[in-house]
């Protein structure tokens, strides 16, 4: 849970942060009422601990801001003062309890989880999920009577997840709720303690309690429902017990006949599984004393052998090949070791590898040329379908920067082999690959109707309207016409893997009916959406000009004004004009949709409302609405913050600095004779490296740093609470991973690039973006006058 803690008393601040964060809380501290206010704008918190009495903006006016606001958080007011009336002013500015100084802590403590199960199901301080019970009074896990030992964060996420069970939290949102703004991580990282926390659930005996909701994060899955008690025939158990004790398979058993019977079927796929782990193992092996190769390339490497052995591990146990299953567990418990197993961990895989093979029947009739083709992969498994050498060749090269070596296929036999073997996201699909259209048409539609869960991209050198609209109405997601860069198809991939999910957005929504309100409120709430749920038209518009939201919802018939007028006056207003407006309305007749979009509707949506068509339609108009911000807002070669965009969020941070006594960076980066790139190369390969450098850029460093292109070769970067120090020696070691990236000439021929870099740090430097600037530039050119290829500070 996320506190804010608003008190301008030193001492008493840091016993509050100090005991909150000893009860697993995240908090939030702010000195005076206008620091606490601007968290509060950028932050989203699960409850306030606020002074009565604090500078520049005092408790009372600062609830009283907070309601008018919308904002519903509960606010705890701290008060020296046992006045009745002060209590009185308190609860009716806003506040939700009060507590006398001085504070008794195991009382604050007690009052902080009465408030924040309100609006939870549950009434016991405990909460439960099947065999899992989490006590916030103590700070302790138990599942199945036995306790979890949880790192601090591993409880917090936990917590967060149970109490907001029908939400889904994206990997932004969990960072925003479980991180301060100063010690924010990498998504990476946030995947790292979800994954631990799973593994740790796991060893406790239970299993897929936090669900991945592909493209938008994590949820908690339904509570398990208490099984039937039935009872099972002995002669069918006792058989499913004979087929798990490590015997070999017996045909005799109708039970352990049908497994061996599935096994046949699969054995190839599970062989196959081994030679592909026993192949990342080499890899791992390889690397593991070679001081050169990027960190982030063996995780991915590691992250796909960890993936095999794992499913190996379930799988075999499941076959009745108990000793295969233990053994594959033994290679998963090695590849966790943290961060990275080193070679002597790794030395003793092998031949568990060997003993893995030899307890399956039929490991000697595996295809070794299959084997010989299996490859580790990223984070998604990608396909690509296509007999384009140089197209392929130029694709598996742009790949590399992320780490990924997707899957080739030239052939549609080919293709449907690879399928089989693996659990392929994404396909990336020329249609005319067998040189005739109509197969390569049949192909997708097959792929599309039989794997529903894939992406399929089309790209290829057929565009036409007539091949674009049949590739799309049979399930392709993208028509790429070639010619196409690499970097393109990446950037498409990429969206289409949900890398680009849409942020936690607010929702104003007006209606006089309550029952409406609160089907939005059920239907909307668990995706994570802010809500602002309104049935009086006149507080609609406070709410509206106050915090403009993402997304309006408004009914057509309602007292004093109709929702057709308030379309009006919203669509007139120039502050307000470009936010998308939805109609929900129990009219169908044709006169009174054509009203709706004349007066400015994005869409109408009749009553009832069904669940999925609406969260759908809002999707779909956010997504447009976002997209139009990024034109605004993004460099589209790069995939960074234009100039203007980076220099709004540098002020953020330098105001953020400011308040928070710490420093920030300011970087310019620019990339060494540029110009002979492109007159020798031609700019499209220029164009290449500007976008190989953008991605280096967004992998190194974290999501709340500012990184911009300023415009042709010059790039930005602003990094939060570091040093000059310490921001050169990271772009320094950014710099060493870039220079060693190969790019492809016009000749196929390989060639490096470099960058030379300056960096200045606020407030040493200056309190402004021009002043930063200005020094930064000037130890840019110090970079350049002394031989390029390097960074330096003022």
């Amino acid at each position: 849970m996320k506190i804010l803690v608003v008190e301008d008393d030193a001492g008493l601040a840091e016993i509050l942060d100090h005991t909150l964060k000893q009860h697993h809380y995240q908090t939030e501290m702010a000195t005076d009422g206008e620091a606490g206010w601007q968290c509060i704008e950028l932050f989203e918190y699960d409850l306030v601990l606020l002074d009565l009495y604090l500078p520049k903006l005092d408790g009372i006016s600062f609830c009283r801001k907070l309601r008018t606001s919308g904002y519903a958080v509960p606010v705890l007011l701290m008060t020296a003062e046992d006045a009745l009336a002060s209590k009185v002013t308190g609860l009716d500015a806003g506040a939700d309890d009060y507590i006398i100084k001085p504070l008794d802590l195991d009382e604050l403590l007690a009052r902080m989880r009465a408030l924040l199960r309100r609006g939870q199901v549950q009434t016991s301080p405990l909460i439960t999920w099947g065999q899992v019970t989490l006590n916030p009074t103590s700070c302790e896990v138990l599942c199945q009577e036995k306790r979890l030992h949880l790192t601090g964060k591993e409880y917090a996420l936990l917590e967060l997840l149970l109490r907001h069970r029908h939400r889904i939290f994206s990997l932004n949102t969990l960072i925003d709720r479980l991180w301060s703004f100063e010690k924010m991580p990498s998504e990476n990282a946030v995947r790292t303690h979800v994954k631990s926390l799973r593994r740790k659930l796991r060893q406790g005996g239970v299993e897929d309690m936090i669900e991945t909701v592909y493209g938008l994060g994590y949820r908690l899955r339904p509570e398990p429902v208490a099984p039937s008690p039935e009872p099972v025939a002995p002669t069918k158990y006792a058989s499913l017990e004979r087929a798990r004790s490590g015997a070999a398979l017996a045909p005799q058993d109708p039970v352990v006949a049908s497994l061996k019977t599935i096994w046949e079927r699969h054995q190839s796929k599970y062989l196959d599984l081994i030679e592909s782990l026993a192949q990342s193992v080499q890899l791992l092996q390889d690397k593991a004393f070679d001081p050169s190769t990027a960190i982030a390339q063996n995780q991915l490497e590691l992250a796909a052998a960890q993936k095999v052995a794992h499913r190996l591990k379930g799988a075999l146990g499941s076959f009745g090949f108990t000793t295969a299953s233990q053994l594959a567990a033994r290679i998963e418990q090695v590849l966790l070791v943290t961060p990275l197993p080193n070679g002597q961990h790794l030395q003793q895989l092998p031949s568990v590898i060997e003993q893995l093979r030899q307890a399956l029947p039929g490991s000697t009739t595996v295809n070794s040329h299959r084997a010989s083709q299996l490859r580790g992969s990223g984070i998604h498994q990608w396909l690509i379908i296509d007999n384009d050498i140089d197209f392929v060749d130029n694709l598996i090269h742009e790949a590399s920067v992320w780490g990924v070596q997707p899957w080739v296929a030239s052939t549609v036999h080919e293709s449907k082999e690879l399928l089989q073997q693996h659990n392929i996201d994404i396909v990336l699909l020329d249609i005319n690959v067998t040189g005739v259209l109509s197969e390569g048409m049949a192909l997708l539609l097959e792929l599309t109707q039989l794997q529903p869960q894939l992406s399929v991209i089309v790209a290829t050198d057929q565009d036409s309207l007539r091949e674009r609209a049949t590739a799309l109405r049979a399930g392709a997601k993208s028509f790429l016409p070639k010619p196409v860069a690499a970097a393109q198809v990446l950037k498409t991939l990429i969206h289409h893997l949900g890398q680009t999910t849409l942020p936690a957005a607010s929702i104003l929504a007006l209606d006089d009916d309550p029952q409406i309100l609160e089907c939005l409120d059920a239907i909307l709430r668990p995706w994570g959406f802010q809500l602002t749920l309104v049935s009086d038209p006149l507080k609609f518009w406070d709410s509206l000009e106050q915090a403009p939201p993402d997304l309006m919802i408004l009914d057509i018939e309602m007292p004093d004004f109709n929702g057709l007028e308030m379309c009006q006056v919203i669509r007139n207003d120039p502050a307000l004009h470009q936010f998308p407006i939805l109609f929900l309305s129990g009219h169908t007749e044709p006169d009174i949709v054509r009203r709706v979009f004349e007066v400015g509707a994005d869409d109408y949506l009749s009553k009832p409302i069904i669940g999925p068509e609406l969260v759908a339609r809002i999707l779909n108009r956010l997504e447009r609405v976002r997209l139009l911000r990024t034109l605004a807002e993004v460099d589209q070669l790069t995939g960074l913050s234009q100039r203007h965009q980076s220099v709004k969020d540098f002020n953020r941070l330098l105001k953020l600095a400011d308040r928070q006594q710490t420093t920030l960076c300011f970087a310019l980066l620019d990339l060494d004779q540029f110009k002979a790139v492109n007159d020798y190369h031609g700019h499209d390969v220029g164009d290449q490296v500007l976008k190989t450098l953008g991605d280096y850029l967004r992998k190194t460093f974290r999501g709340e740093d500012v990184l911009a292109r300023w415009g042709g070769e010059e790039f930005v970067v602003g990094l939060y609470g570091i040093s000059k120090d310490v921001a050169v020696q990271r772009l320094t070691m950014l710099l060493q991973t870039f220079r060693q990236h190969g790019f492809l000439g016009d000749t196929k021929s390989l060639f490096h690039v470099s960058f030379s870099g300056g960096v200045a740090e606020y407030p040493q430097h200056g309190k402004d973006v021009q002043s930063l600037y200005r020094v930064a530039d000037k130890a840019l050119y110090k970079a350049k006058a002394a031989g390029r290829n390097q960074v330096l500070s003022s």
